[in-house]
């Protein structure tokens, strides 16, 4: 498959100023693929090409820019593709306008129908005067945008899509029951103030909702919740140029791994039921087979995807414990795309959206180690300790300096060890052989009593990270140097690094939010 020059520099939010246009109406002429041949020429295209390579691709084909877009905002727009690629796969996309929540199906890939608000019972399934009639759960996608101007759930179309949403199944014209495969996906505005993802969670932010679309009975009847807020994703940000598959191949493309089967990738949680587990399961298959077509998955790739299908599902469902996106099982796919030319010592996590990479060696300017955000919430952490540098000179000399790469990366220089012995390699697996600094230090003070009351020789071993009777000392300068001396709580092993007897501390939004 011949990858083609896209036209986008002139682009703004997917259509040119002052121009009524869709995406697609400005690429150049095009003759559609061969139909048998399409999903060969795909693989063709694919084949041998790294997780960062195929992503770029596809994302540049939706207009958009792989290097200057989070880790969060990335796996949003990848997920709004999976309604082209799964039978009856839905969506709710949430939040503050001007965030380009249903650019997808507006402007890059018009292959759907678009409704305003709640559609009536009669055009969802057809007139029953005519069961001829067009009816819109026929089609294969169904985009309901900005239903919380709509004011009422007119009449019985809540019932009628709980039902279809559970069951694939609808009644044409009131008569004959039938199956369809379409998918739907609703927007809505939406502007609680979202500082973390436990607001997605505590705040009634479906509240604008309809009366029935609110209702749990019929959230949790969707794959999955795409957050929209600032706070969160920061902004999407389009690509200028570049060689992509054309969208109207590319969709296509979806239409054909549409006909693929799906496979189990989980089977069983203790958080989620076979429901909520058969959710996540369509989710995966939609990566899968965007990324893999028919054949397995990279090992990392899947426990990402797995975390991140888990994350959005627990978003649609206000009893289910909400799952955070990024965990140790994301490292070794998030190590793929963001340091794979380096030799890592380490990785941990500074926050639910920062990790800490410690490399090998130093670079040319002698910095050794990186912070990368994962979204906006990280992107303002970043921001957070800049600025505390900036503001407090006088106390330097105990912090470690941090300078700005990129929107979402930071560069230091660590010269000693994070105190937090939940470390872990390139792919995710933990660099410990005990649970915690403190259970390996109680057997190195077992062993020296045992030595001293045998009169043996001391054996010349050290304690590791901060011994446990160490820590008040720590907390007490960091008290003191923070100005924390009415908080009891004992400051997080993130937040300094040990380099013999010396103590430098980092991660100040968690030193000063305590979250």
């Amino acid at each position: 498959m011949e990858l083609k020059k896209i036209e986008i520099a002139p682009i703004i939010n997917g259509v040119k100023k002052e121009q009524k246009t869709t995406y697609l109406d400005l690429q150049k002429s095009i003759p559609k693929l061969e139909d048998e041949s399409i999903l060969e020429n795909f693989y063709s295209c694919i084949e041998n090409k790294d997780p960062e390579e195929k992503i770029k691709n596809i994302l540049l084909a939706n207009g958009l820019c792989y290097k200057k877009n989070n880790v969060y905002v990335i796996f949003s727009e990848l997920t709004k593709l999976i309604p082209y690629i799964q039978n009856n796969y839905n969506l709710i996309l949430l939040g503050e306008g001007g965030l380009g929540k249903s650019s997808p199906y507006t402007t890059v890939f018009p292959f759907n129908k678009i409704i305003s608000g709640v559609p009536t019972v009669a055009s969802l399934r057809g007139s029953e005067k005519d069961i001829k009639s067009e009816a819109l759960l026929e089609d294969p996608l169904l985009v309901f945008e900005e239903i919380a101007d709509d004011a009422s759930s007119k009449g019985s179309v809540i019932p009628l899509l709980k039902t279809f949403l559970a069951s694939g199944k609808f009644k044409k014209s009131n008569k004959e029951e039938i199956d369809s495969k379409c998918s739907i996906v609703i927007t809505s505005n939406e502007t609680s103030s979202i500082n973390s993802y436990e607001a997605l969670k505590n705040k009634d932010i479906f509240a604008p909702f309809p009366t029935g679309v609110k209702d749990y009975a019929f959230l949790n009847r969707f794959n999955g919740m795409l957050p929209h807020y600032r706070s969160l994703i920061h902004k999407r940000e389009y690509a200028t140029s570049g060689e992509a598959i054309h969208c109207l191949h590319l969709h296509q493309i979806f239409s054909k791994l549409k006909e693929l089967p799906n496979k189990i990738y989980i089977e069983n949680s203790d958080k989620f039921d076979d429901r909520e587990l058969g959710k996540i399961n369509e989710t995966i298959n939609g990566f899968v087979k965007l990324f893999y077509i028919d054949k397995e998955p990279d090992k990392n790739f899947l426990n990402f995807i797995i975390e991140w299908a888990k994350h959005i599902c627990s978003l649609t469902n206000p009893r289910i414990a909400l799952h955070y996106p990024f965990n140790y099982n994301s490292i070794g796919l998030l190590s793929e795309l963001y340091f794979k030319e380096k030799q890592v010592e380490s990785i941990c996590f500074l926050s639910k959206d920062r990790i800490l990479i410690k490399y090998e060696e130093y670079d040319c300017d002698g910095y050794n180690a990186e912070i990368l955000a994962l979204s906006g919430f990280g992107k303002s952490e970043n921001e957070f300790d800049l600025d505390f540098l900036k503001c407090h000179t006088d106390i330097k000399t105990s912090l470690i300096h941090l300078e700005k790469l990129t929107d979402y990366k930071l560069r230091l220089k660590l010269n000693g060890n994070l105190a937090t012995s939940r470390k872990y390699n390139k792919n995710g697996e933990f660099l410990n052989n005990f649970d915690t600094d403190h259970e390996y230090n109680e057997l190195v003070i077992s062993l020296i009593n045992y030595q001293a009351k045998e009169n043996s020789p001391p054996t010349q071993i050290a304690f590791r990270g901060i011994p446990k009777f160490f820590e008040k000392v720590i907390n007490t300068k960091a008290k003191k140097i923070f100005s924390l001396e009415n908080n009891k709580n004992p400051l997080s092993k993130t937040c300094y690094v040990t380099n013999g007897s010396d103590i430098y501390f980092l991660n100040y939004h968690k030193i000063m939010t305590q979250k």
